[in-house]
């Protein structure tokens, strides 16, 4: 494998400048994909920004209502994090189904993001979680919503000479509860055939549990991820029973664009995405019934 000139800045402001006067450098964060590519002479460059001695990247802060990522914090750090586990399960869970161990130490959750694969398991987390990713460059700072970012299998909003720094993260209510599951074609750890992301609000009233919000996403089922509409809008105001749930879930389907390639059918993306949803919510409903 071949790498060209290597530059490692100190802070986030040399990153920006470097970018600004050579706009063609790739900013390495873990390299798990990255470097790849560069191996197989999939990008159009292989000069390097090298980001890990960059300290306001990472880590995990809690301020007021919001928690921000740095972008560098890996994958490992977010599944072992006592502050993500308590208040954001579902990221957490998919951050640990994310490669092995070892890609999980080295694999960040930016380079997840700007990857912009429609089959990363981080995305329909973030997207349930409401996630906000603020981007640096020449124009300033900009915040977008996760579900804006992506344009396409490797596409994103971000323009020439931006970076994304942090990722933020509105806190959840007490009342909240969310999860994540995948299905890869060898094991848990496999890139996904299908993965989803749920997140629910609930308030017990006299006639039971009623969903005040429900969140619903799921990736490697269209270009980018995506969120379930169709049964978000059946579920919200409702009394949570086990029918109304197999009866919103009939809607999956509305909102994805499976493809037929080497992993998986078109047919089979989707009978794995019902199948994900229907498993994470009906755990959930028992949940909530028991604790009741």
């Amino acid at each position: 494998m071949r790498i060209g000139e290597v530059q490692k800045p100190r802070t986030l402001e040399e990153a920006l400048e470097i970018l600004r006067d050579h706009p063609e450098t790739l900013p390495l964060a873990g390299g798990t994909d990255l470097l790849v590519k560069i191996k197989d002479g999939l990008v159009p460059s292989d000069r390097v920004l090298d980001l890990s001695s960059v300290p306001t990247l990472k880590g995990i802060r809690s301020e007021d209502n919001t928690v921000g990522i740095g972008a560098l914090t890996t994958l490992g750090e977010l599944e072992e994090s006592p502050l993500v586990c308590r208040m954001f399960p579902c990221l957490a869970k998919a951050a640990a189904l994310v490669g092995s161990v070892q890609i999980r130490n080295r694999a960040t959750l930016g380079g997840n993001l700007m990857n912009a694969s429609p089959a990363a398991d981080t995305v329909p987390a973030l997207m349930v979680l409401g996630a906000r990713l603020v981007l640096r460059g020449p124009g300033g700072i900009r915040e977008v919503p996760v579900e804006e970012f992506f344009l396409g299998p490797g596409k994103t909003v971000c323009e020439p000479g931006e970076l994304l720094s942090e990722i933020l993260l509105p806190v959840t209510g007490n009342n909240t509860t969310s999860g994540f599951e995948k299905v890869g074609k060898r094991n848990a750890q496999a890139i996904s055939v299908a993965n989803g992301a749920f997140l629910l609000e609930c308030l017990r009233t006299g006639q039971g549990v009623q969903v005040i919000r429900c969140r619903l996403a799921a990736g490697s089922v269209a270009p980018t991820a995506v969120r379930m509409g169709t049964v978000e809008s059946a579920l919200e105001g409702k009394i949570l029973t086990e029918e109304l749930l197999l009866k919103a879930l009939a809607g999956v389907g509305d909102s994805i664009r499976p493809i037929t390639d080497l992993r998986a059918s078109a047919r089979y993306r989707t009978m794995v995405t019902e199948n994900i949803f229907r498993r994470l919510l009906l755990d959930t409903l028992q949940s909530i019934s028991q604790d009741g």
